[in-house]
């Protein structure tokens, strides 16, 4: 599970007084969820296909509210997503390597997940 959690805004509205009315909230909450489709759209493309079980079972569940978001597969659907990302033994005892595709997803969005907060700052401060 790739999980997401803006944290240290408080303090910035604080520090903005007046202009931190109820347009920074939306607008960091309005990021949350267009950077949750952003990591879920590369997920998918990340994710290693066989039967497609496992890139169909990977969601995103936001709490805007709380300002958290888990990106993922639904391990009731994708029991085995474990597996994929890092690897296991065989009943024969070979290994097979992991994928590490939630890691790489995680890597590859993080600056474009970065910008898409700042975008949004940037545009309710104004």
């Amino acid at each position: 599970m790739i999980t997401m959690k803006i944290t240290g805004f408080n303090e910035t509205i604080k520090n903005l007084g007046a202009m931190a009315d109820r347009r920074i909230p939306f607008a960091l909450e309005a990021a949350l969820y267009k950077s949750s489709e952003f990591v879920l759209k590369t997920l998918k493309n990340n994710t290693p296909v066989d039967t497609e079980n496992l890139r169909d079972s990977e969601r995103a569940i936001v709490n805007g509210k709380a300002l958290e978001a888990t990106i993922g597969p639904d391990e009731s659907k994708a029991e085995y997503a474990r597996w994929v990302e890092f690897g296991h033994h065989t009943r024969s005892r070979s290994w097979v390597d992991g994928q590490f595709y939630l890691m790489r997803t995680s890597i590859e969005t993080k600056a474009g997940v970065e910008e898409i907060f700042k975008d949004a700052i940037k545009l309710a401060v104004k």
